[in-house]
């Protein structure tokens, strides 16, 4: 009797499997255009009781083929990066430099008085080559990894806002006296956005353990290792890796066609645009 038949001889494949592990005999076969899963008469209720609860155990299992992406370094990181660097060699060569920093830090004290652009000018400037090195090329990888997901517009305005939201929560919760600088606040955020888009990506499976979580943990874990240590701002690490999390959930709702290349320049134009009325409000207090 003929149980099942298929063009796919790893799908017939598989089921001959479920048969033999029950030492049920059966036959794979060719006709020619499909190949067949033959069994004697006397065992076909049983085998057809066992595909069927195969079957249903297995729903959801892996629905689709996990999507294929080249893994491949893109130019368009670099397109957000240029902020940062270009501030960076301003302030860097300018006779004025303490002034710059004075101007567009994270003074919490001054952010919690109304100064709120400090939270966005923060991210554009470092303490040395050292601090500005790191956040680029890690900053280049996350958002590379990330850019595959979603365009690079979309990327800047999120990460963007994520990183002022950031720098505003911990001017917060450290109260007058702390101050920092640094893209940082903008890698983490990235890095969160990366861990919560892989993570609605990841292939559904009919287990619910940690593995659905696998992104998000080995993240997490990668914000610790990077995150901590003497002279860092841990709360702008985590509390920007957690934003960026919620700001990855929510980017399931951004529709595909908004990563058309017009709609992404556009963004891009924004991005820019809000760094320079962040600094254009900084000068002039």
């Amino acid at each position: 009797m003929i149980l099942l038949r298929s063009p796919r001889k790893e799908e017939i494949g598989e089921y001959s499997l479920l048969l033999a592990s029950q030492f049920i005999k059966h036959w794979m076969e060719f006709d020619g255009e499909e190949w067949l899963l033959t069994l004697e008469d006397k065992d076909a209720l049983l085998g057809r009781e066992l595909l069927d609860l195969y079957r249903t155990e297995n729903r959801g299992y892996q629905d689709a083929p996990p999507e294929k992406r080249d893994l491949d370094l893109l130019v368009s990181p670099l397109f957000f990066l240029v902020v940062p660097v270009a501030c960076y060699f301003l302030v860097g060569l300018s006779p004025w430099a303490n002034w710059w920093h004075s101007r567009g830090n994270a003074d919490a004290r001054l952010i919690l008085d109304g100064q709120w652009w400090r939270c966005v000018t923060a991210t554009t400037l470092h303490a040395d080559e050292t601090h500005f090195l790191s956040n680029l090329v890690s900053g280049y990888f996350i958002l590379n990894l990330l850019n595959h997901r979603m365009g690079i517009g979309t990327i800047m305005l999120l990460s963007t806002f994520g990183a002022g939201l950031t720098n505003g929560l911990v001017a917060l919760a450290s109260g007058p006296g702390h101050i920092s600088i640094g893209f940082s606040s903008v890698v983490f955020c990235v890095l969160g956005m990366l861990a919560a888009v892989e993570t609605l990506n990841l292939p559904r499976r009919g287990d619910r353990n940690l593995r659905r979580l696998t992104p998000l943990i080995s993240a997490f874990f990668v914000a610790v290792l990077v995150g901590l240590g003497e002279n860092v701002d841990v709360k702008a690490h985590f509390y920007g890796f957690a934003i960026g999390i919620g700001l990855g959930l929510l980017s399931r709702f951004i529709p595909k066609w908004w990563d058309k290349p017009p709609r992404q320049a556009a963004m891009l134009l924004l991005g820019y645009g809000s760094y320079a009325l962040a600094w254009f409000l900084a000068l002039r207090t």
